[in-house]
């Protein structure tokens, strides 16, 4: 099979990155999708095609609806000038209520947060890789004081979100574009939230989600898979990642302590 060419590869980039749905997402993803659809697809429109389907695929489909970002930091913005905590949360609860997966937690958020993220020290890191709305999870979260929080996403609309929602919370944070399989993070971080990913980075390049995790600077990760497909079937989904993770951590010596939930199954890992 031959390698594209570089201009072929341009041209399918300029074709789905100029397309209402995928505007946003990070030029990095397309390229690196558009490099493997390319060498599958003689023909550039379906080589196009095969981009935008794995790109519904990766992110896509998680948005229920187009995100209403202005309206959402209005209402949190206003909930913290209140001094409100429970408007807070309901601000924040209500945009998590349109991404699938943060809507999938927010009924055990209480008990997520409260066994799996413990323990931090004053001045902590968390690193949250394909974040999502996850860091709108904080106010559930608990953390001690001057925590710092950085988050990756592929989205550029919701980055711009969350930097702004960081800045109305007075939170050290920052979320910044990237796409973790070809630039995995390197810097140190006390815990590293990688929540229901790992499928997806997989469905970008092969065996991704391994890659990254041994990669993490991080002595603690909260690594969580999703119980079911987005259309609600189980399809033995939680068997077969809790294997292969299982597997993966006992390679690599790692700690792990697993806790299910309905939707979701959690394992807390120390290495």
């Amino acid at each position: 099979m031959t390698e594209p060419e570089g201009g072929a590869i341009d041209q399918v980039v300029a074709a789905v990155s100029h397309s209402a749905k995928y505007r946003r997402v990070s030029l990095d993803l397309i390229r690196a999708i558009a490099e493997q659809e390319l060498a599958a697809h003689r023909k550039e429109k379906d080589a196009v095609k095969a981009v935008k389907n794995r790109l519904h695929q990766v992110c896509g489909a998680f948005f229920i609806g187009e995100p209403r970002y202005a309206t959402w930091l209005q209402a949190i913005e206003h909930a913290v000038q209140q001094g409100e905590p429970v408007a807070l949360r309901a601000a924040c609860g209500e945009a998590m209520l349109k991404h699938t997966s943060t809507r999938e937690r927010l009924p055990i958020i209480e008990r997520f947060y409260g066994e799996l993220v413990e323990g931090l020290a004053p001045d902590s890191h968390i690193l949250d890789i394909g974040c999502g709305l996850n860091p709108l999870a904080i106010p559930w979260m608990r953390l001690p004081e001057r925590v710092s929080y950085t988050c990756y996403d592929i989205d550029a609309g919701l980055i711009d979100f969350l930097n702004a929602y960081f800045a109305a919370m007075g939170i050290s944070g920052h979320a910044e574009l990237r796409n973790v399989v070809t630039d995995p993070p390197h810097a140190p971080a006390s815990l590293a939230l990688v929540l229901k990913v790992l499928p997806t980075l997989d469905q970008i390049q092969r065996d991704a989600g391994a890659a990254l995790l041994r990669g993490l600077a991080a002595p603690r990760m909260l690594v969580s898979f999703p119980a079911h497909s987005l259309g609600g079937v189980q399809k033995g989904m939680a068997a077969t990642y809790s294997a292969r993770f299982l597997a993966l951590a006992d390679s690599e010596r790692w700690q792990v302590r697993q806790i299910t939930f309905a939707s979701e199954i959690a394992f807390l890992v120390t290495r």
